[in-house]
């Protein structure tokens, strides 16, 4: 089987710094204190996703509090 690589890229045709892959973040307890959600948003996250199946409300809310209070730093 042969299988044929461009040397240039689709991206690197268009134009530097276009990127079509998206980075998803599910937020968990590990990762939902402010410091840890900083850290993953300089990391070049694009989303975040939380997962409604586990916790509670208050929980859920705080965590969306501290994620758009990083966002706006």
């Amino acid at each position: 089987m042969n299988v044929f690589v461009p040397k240039v890229t689709a991206a690197q045709r268009l134009g530097e710094g276009w990127c079509y892959t998206k980075t998803v973040a599910t937020i968990g307890p590990a990762s939902r204190n402010p410091e840890v959600l900083s850290q993953l948003i300089r990391a070049g996250i694009d989303v975040i996703r939380l997962n409604f199946s586990h916790g509670e409300r208050e929980e859920h809310r705080d965590v969306i509090a501290n994620i758009r209070h990083v966002a706006r730093e």
